[in-house]
């Protein structure tokens, strides 16, 4: 790594760091006002700001990253993250909600997420096959899971439910 581009890297670390410390106060009152906490699995792509999106403080949402947010209940290690996420918030009387996300555009079909190869479908059905995963561990919906779509272009959402879906894309 050429030292300018080190130098950049540490500079935007230093920023964002400052900005999350800087928000520590609303993120505490977030948290102290609401019994729910939401994990979210979503892509790497920088488009995907869910916090942002919900007007949340960052730090606010467990999310995990991958990918086109490829992850499984099957692997050791994400599996552990999930478990231990929810058994910390259960045992503290909060209710929990995973969102297995996944992102498109609506202005260019390239743009949609590139882990998918841009296919809407194949990212909806790896994310509704996550949300699955995660309902079999919590059969008794202790974990509530839930399938969101992510329109990049707007920051809208498609919320995907048992009896049809919640289109909020219209609202952003």
């Amino acid at each position: 790594m050429s030292k300018g581009l080190k130098q950049k890297f540490l500079a935007n670390n230093v920023r964002h760091h400052t900005e999350f410390r800087r928000q520590h106060a609303s993120r505490m009152l977030h948290l102290a006002r609401t019994r729910t906490r939401f994990g979210v699995v979503g892509c790497m792509d920088s488009r995907i700001k869910l916090s942002k999106q919900l007007k949340l403080p960052p730090g606010v949402l467990g999310e995990w990253r991958n990918i086109g947010g490829r992850m499984s209940m099957k692997w050791h290690y994400f599996s552990e993250c999930v478990f231990q996420w929810a058994c910390k918030n259960i045992l503290n009387g909060y209710r929990c909600v995973f969102l297995a996300t996944y992102h498109w555009s609506q202005s260019d079909e390239h743009l949609g997420c590139r882990g998918f190869g841009n296919d809407i479908n194949a990212a909806r059905r790896f994310a509704n096959g996550l949300r699955d995963e995660v309902a079999e561990v919590w059969p008794d919906k202790t974990v509530y899971s839930v399938t969101v779509g992510i329109e990049t272009d707007s920051g809208g959402l498609v919320v995907h439910g048992s009896e049809g879906d919640i289109d909020l894309t219209a609202e952003t």
